[in-house]
């Protein structure tokens, strides 16, 4: 869908197509962060990339290690890595940084899924403890004022340096969360949350279409309209994508019977 909307908006002739759709294959086929960045039509898709391949170095020296790797290797490491980027490239939030070697990005999720296995480690000690109900309602209002730094720290002008914090932040909050040991999860435990959850996958890959659209023939709008049109637009796609996800179920379940 990304690939024909682009050459659509971009009035590619059937060379072009050709041209374009080759150059595209390595964003296609979740690869174009290892170095073969040719053409990105969807400009989102390389995190997924990052967190695919970050996911398979990792993964195996966890399950070998797992003490050394959650204890020592990941929080240390992790921290190293995002200090390099912080250092050379005044964040670690940047996707198209070549340092000779990697992408800053495929730096950045080894990182960042490193320092998610110690919260990971975190969240099942705490599990595992008895607190008293004070504690936990303390507890609560960490995991509450973790997540808040987060969002305000999103919409503020603070230099991207101390975007460090946020991390830190997001890894008390999300310990505690899945800990178990704080109160109002159950509220999350419903159809509609579940929902969202599969949803968010589709909203987050369908929202180049939405940009590249308002972009190339809505100019002239303020921006709340503009806003409004992408986002209109975005949950449009998300339910026809939903529909050929639901619709290739269907078959694939007649076929299997």
């Amino acid at each position: 869908m990304v690939f024909a909307a682009t050459a659509v908006l971009e009035k590619y002739s059937v060379q072009d197509t050709l041209k374009a759709f080759l150059a595209s294959v390595p964003n296609l086929f979740l690869f174009n962060k290892t170095g073969f960045n040719f053409s990105n039509p969807n400009r989102v898709e390389w995190y997924i990339t990052c967190m695919i391949f970050a996911g398979m170095i990792l993964y195996p020296l966890c399950r070998k290690y797992y003490s050394m790797f959650v204890h020592v290797i990941a929080p240390v490491g992790g921290l190293f890595l995002l200090g390099y980027l912080t250092e050379n490239f005044g964040t670690f939030c940047g996707a198209s940084n070549w340092n000779g070697i990697v992408f800053t990005c495929m730096i950045r999720a080894v990182a960042e899924i490193a320092l998610g296995t110690t919260v990971f480690e975190i969240s099942r000690v705490l599990h595992e403890k008895q607190f008293s109900d004070s504690r936990r309602k303390l507890l609560t209002l960490l995991e509450i004022a973790g997540y808040l730094y987060v969002v305000l720290f999103i919409l503020s002008t603070l230099d991207t340096r101390y975007e460090i914090y946020a991390v830190f932040a997001m890894m008390m909050a999300m310990a505690l969360t899945f800990s178990g040991q704080v109160y109002g999860n159950e509220m999350f435990n419903n159809r509609l949350c579940y929902l969202l959850g599969k949803a968010s996958l589709p909203i987050y890959l369908n929202q180049i279409l939405s940009l590249d659209f308002v972009e190339s023939y809505l100019p002239s709008y303020s921006g709340p309209v503009e806003t409004v049109c992408m986002v209109t637009l975005t949950f449009v796609k998300v339910a026809i994508v939903a529909g050929i996800i639901w619709s290739v179920g269907c078959i694939r379940k007649r076929v299997r019977k």
